[in-house]
């Protein structure tokens, strides 16, 4: 009995003391998502994906170039690396990258954290939180019950420079011709 008390206490005291560690979250079912480049004139699509006769259909991104008659042509159309849906993305000004962050469901975790895609939909590079950050970084980024939340703000693509930034812990640049990240 005095082992189940101190079970029930030691819990009420992680709650209390530390709330971080037990905070829950909910993913429901990923929907259809658009993004535009800043112009709007480059549209990304990301479709989920979804069980279908016993069968995983994996999500599918489709970058589309609107038109001056109003039309959109499709770019490129692909599976994505992401299984089920990514959370968010990103499409520079020329269509030439297209990024893709998290899995849905699970922010922050496995190789997918962030995606860069280039022409004709070409995947470039795959990056894990642990290729972006130092160890004393990780340790600062808030955890969930499912996710770690690493994002801090808006991301960018300098499409002059051929550089991503990311908006986390601390701002960090990755150079899209290489994918090294690149030290201030």
């Amino acid at each position: 009995m005095k082992k189940i008390s101190f079970v029930i206490s030691f819990c009420i005291v992680t709650l209390i003391f530390f709330p971080a560690i037990a905070k829950a979250d909910s993913w429901g079912s990923p929907q259809k998502q658009i993004f535009y480049s800043n112009d709007k004139r480059f549209i990304f699509e990301i479709i989920p994906g979804k069980e279908s006769a016993g069968s995983r259909v994996p999500s599918r991104g489709t970058l589309f170039r609107k038109e001056n008659n109003d039309k959109s042509n499709i770019i490129w159309s692909r599976q994505l690396e992401n299984n089920e849906s990514a959370v968010s993305a990103i499409v520079s000004a020329t269509g030439k990258y297209v990024v893709t962050f998290d899995d849905w469901g699970h922010m922050g975790y496995g190789d997918k954290v962030v995606v860069v895609y280039g022409q004709d939909g070409k995947l470039l590079y795959k990056f894990g939180l642990e290729d972006i950050l130092s160890n004393t970084e990780l340790q600062q980024i808030p955890i969930s019950v499912s996710s770690r939340h690493w994002s801090k703000g808006e991301h960018l693509i300098d499409e002059r420079e051929d550089i991503l930034i990311l908006k986390t812990i601390a701002e960090k640049r990755i150079d899209l011709k290489t994918g090294k990240l690149i030290d201030k």
